[in-house]
């Protein structure tokens, strides 16, 4: 009778023990899959904007081609000012640095 009520106890006392490791597998599992989800968004919003920035700097690219294949011959050359020129080149860095930003920030990301 005293070997069955013990058995019992720590029976009882095991099925709490697996519930509660049961529980916490569950939350420990929705919080992963909600973490997955939030840094998929973060992902397909980063990869969105590096895009936006791609085609800036294709547009500025082909924009600076443009502007060299439109230089007149010597005697008759407009020119265009140097600070227009150095704007253009600045704009074109700085979306550069913007894409190497993002690059690395969805590489720490996928860490």
């Amino acid at each position: 009778d005293g070997d069955q009520k013990e058995f019992d106890r720590q029976r009882e006392y095991l099925e709490k023990c697996i519930n509660t490791l049961k529980e916490k597998h569950e939350k420990a599992t929705r919080v992963h899959r909600a973490t997955n989800t939030r840094v998929m968004q973060d992902n397909v919003t980063l990869i969105k904007e590096i895009n936006i920035l791609r085609r800036e700097v294709s547009f500025l690219k082909n924009e600076r081609a443009a502007e060299k294949r439109l230089s007149l011959p010597e005697s008759s050359e407009i020119p265009v000012s140097t600070i227009e020129q150095e704007s253009t080149g600045k704009c074109l860095d700085a979306v550069q640095r913007e894409v190497r930003h993002i690059l690395y920030a969805i590489d720490s990301i996928c860490i």
